[in-house]
């Protein structure tokens, strides 16, 4: 796939609840910084804090390594306020997509929201 080309160094998870394949994480922890390349989830399963808790998780997993998180959201894409909430800056317009990025110094200062649901049965797995 374009992914798998393009980004060869990345994993490329299925994020499971219950066995079932629900949406798919793809992430490339580099030196400097983590980039999400994918983050998706089948539209039954949007809007219940998924999202947030497998951001809330990366944002996490870069404090600890200090690293930077970067990604690219559609402009239409709901998520956009996702991102914001969740500290990230909308750094620049690169044709159909907005580059974001939660730098390193604001890692330490993110508000973590207290309505996130973090179930036992959610999961990402290696594709």
């Amino acid at each position: 796939t374009h992914y798998q080309t393009h980004f060869q160094q990345a994993e490329f998870d299925c994020v499971m609840q219950d066995s079932k394949v629900i949406g798919r994480l793809y992430v490339r922890r580099g030196i400097e910084e983590m980039r999400i390349i994918d983050i998706n989830l089948l539209p039954a399963y949007c809007n219940q804090g998924i999202g947030t808790f497998l951001l809330q998780q990366l944002i996490t997993e870069a404090e600890a390594k200090q690293l930077s998180i970067s990604a690219h959201v559609e402009y239409s894409n709901p998520a956009r306020r996702l991102y914001a909430r969740l500290g990230f800056d909308e750094i620049e317009e690169r044709g159909a997509y907005i580059f974001v990025v939660k730098p390193v110094a604001s890692l330490n200062n993110r508000q973590v929201s207290n309505n996130i649901k973090q179930a036992d049965n959610l999961s990402s797995t290696p594709i």
